[in-house]
C-alpha cells in the first residue's frame, strides 16, 4: 500500500507522459470499477466512487503544475469559464521546468545512478 500513496499526494513533480499516463489509468480504473460496482452497490457507488476519483486527478493535477513551477492554488484557475480550463490544458501540455524547483528535482534528470563503463 505504501508504493500507491505517491498517488493520493499533492507533493512532488509529476513529468507531462507520467501525468497523461497516470490521467488516463484513473479514468479507465474509475469506468471500470463504476461498472463492477454498479450491481453491488447501485446508486451509492457514486458516493464512494467519485470523491476518490476526484482526489486522485487533483493530486495529479497539482503535481503537474509543481512540475511547471506552479503552486497547486493555480487549480483554482479552472473555476473560471473556458479561459481557465485551456490555461490548466495549456499547463499540463507544456514542458516541466528543466530544472530543480522548490517542489523537488526534475523528475526527467538522470540521476546518474549506475554504472558507466568507458
Amino acid at each position: 500500500m505504501k508504493r500507491l500513496a505517491f498517488l493520493f499526494r499533492f507533493r512532488g513533480r509529476l513529468a507531462r507522459g507520467a501525468f497523461w499516463l497516470r490521467l488516463l489509468l484513473v479514468l479507465v480504473a474509475f469506468a471500470l470499477l463504476d461498472t463492477a460496482l454498479t450491481p453491488v452497490l447501485g446508486q451509492a457507488r457514486v458516493w464512494l466512487l467519485n470523491p476518490l476519483a476526484l482526489w486522485l486527478l487533483l493530486a495529479a493535477s497539482a503535481q503537474r503544475l509543481h512540475d511547471r513551477d506552479y503552486g497547486a492554488r493555480w487549480l483554482f484557475v479552472g473555476l473560471v469559464p473556458v479561459f481557465g480550463a485551456a490555461w490548466l490544458a495549456w499547463q499540463f501540455l507544456r514542458r516541466g521546468a528543466p530544472s530543480d524547483n522548490r517542489w523537488g528535482p526534475d523528475p526527467l534528470r538522470e540521476t546518474g545512478d549506475f554504472l558507466v563503463v568507458g
